[in-house]
């Protein structure tokens, strides 16, 4: 379920990019994110280490937040809470990659 969520906040993402008001690097990192976040989203769907790059990509949303000019309140708060959630939930182990899936 959380790299269903991941991969639906990565469409948003990129969706945001055109729909929000943004800045030319904002524009530029806004849709390229969404990309890697749905594309790392569907990859851990296999290969549950892939999450990580999620992980990495959604710390970096959240940065870019803070790091990048947002021309509407809009898009600051959009890229903070979806930064947040897809880190937050690419922290969520599957079931194939949890200590429980181990068989002796």
């Amino acid at each position: 379920m959380p790299r269903l969520i991941n991969l639906t906040l990565g469409a948003w993402l990129f969706v945001s990019a055109f729909l929000l008001p943004r800045t030319g690097a904002g524009f530029t990192n806004t849709w390229i994110m969404g990309v890697v976040i749905f594309g790392f989203a569907l990859l851990a769907m296999g290969a549950p280490l892939a999450r990580w790059v999620d992980t990495l990509a959604g710390a970096w949303v959240f940065i870019a937040a803070f790091a990048l000019p947002h021309p509407s309140v809009a898009s600051f708060w959009n890229d903070l809470i979806v930064g947040a959630a897809v880190a937050l939930l690419s922290l969520v182990p599957t079931r194939e990659s949890g200590p429980a899936s181990v068989r002796t």
